[in-house]
């Protein structure tokens, strides 16, 4: 295989990893934004608000 030929390949390859990458993070985060936020949290988010409010 000539140079050229091995670069486009390579190229391809690069656009196929990125493509199954940003796929398999896009569904990651997905997953995570659906998740509840924990009580504990809440609780300390209220906490910081209401110190910085006073």
């Amino acid at each position: 295989m000539n140079r050229s030929k091995s670069s486009k390949l390579e190229q391809r390859n690069d656009r196929q990893r990125q493509t199954v990458l940003g796929t398999t993070l896009k569904r990651l985060y997905a997953d995570v934004a659906e998740q509840p936020v924990p009580d504990g949290f809440l609780g300390l988010l209220e906490q910081a608000d209401r110190k910085r409010q006073s």
